[in-house]
């Protein structure tokens, strides 16, 4: 199916939460914020439902219905807040290390369930992915193939492929401050900036570190 269906007014979403991505990143900022985000789901998700801009064109909607909701932790780092999220109707998806790096496979995980609800016999008009791994690009990407609207929340730095490949990109500022409750001020923006690049490119090295790390480890043939 193209497009919107003729006549609907509820927005009907997916949202699926890189918890693991989120809450470190939150952290590192303000405590206080990664602490609400992680109890208290309740608060965020009315947010998202009732007071998030609907800034899509193509259909007349009233409100939005979050009909998917899931999500995506390491229960060895996060066990503790698994309960917050079960209390919300979250499902849970347990995504333990699988490398002593402590890889875990939280994004294919995401990724073959989004492609799973782009084919649902319920139709999404739009996905909402918490992270800012640069890695959900493709599937944005994707999502857009299938005439399907995408927003994101990314906290700290987001590579400029990735917010392009978004429709929406949520402020950081705005969800800390209206969805939290938390008195975020932004930093100066060069400060800030240098800080959220030096922060990505030693996320990037971790990650290369690790790939090399598991191809030196493969047993030979």
């Amino acid at each position: 199916m193209d497009g919107f269906p003729k006549g609907s007014l509820q927005l009907n979403t997916a949202l699926f939460i890189d918890f693991d991505n989120i809450y470190i990143n939150l952290a590192e900022q303000d405590t206080q914020a990664a602490d609400k985000f992680a109890t208290n789901p309740d608060r965020w998700l009315s947010w998202l439902e009732r007071q998030l801009p609907i800034n899509y064109r193509g259909g007349s909607f009233t409100n939005r219905r979050i009909l998917i909701r899931r999500c995506y932790l390491n229960p060895s780092s996060f066990s503790e807040y698994r309960p917050h999220f079960i209390r919300s109707a979250f499902e849970v998806i347990d995504c333990p290390p699988l490398t002593a790096r402590g890889k875990t496979s939280t994004d294919i995980h995401m990724v073959m369930d989004m492609l799973d609800a782009l084919s649902h016999d319920t139709y999404f008009h739009e996905f909402i992915i918490f992270s800012g791994d640069a890695d959900f690009t493709p599937v944005l990407l994707n999502i857009r193939k299938h005439a399907r609207y995408s927003t994101v929340l990314s906290v700290g730095y987001a590579s400029p492929a990735y917010r392009a490949s978004c429709d929406y990109l949520i402020k950081q500022s705005a969800f800390m401050a209206t969805a939290l409750g938390i008195n975020y001020q932004e930093e100066e923006r060069g400060t800030a900036s240098v800080r959220e690049i030096n922060h990505a490119t030693e996320k990037l090295l971790k990650r290369m570190a690790d790939r090399i790390y598991e191809a030196a480890t493969l047993p030979r043939q």
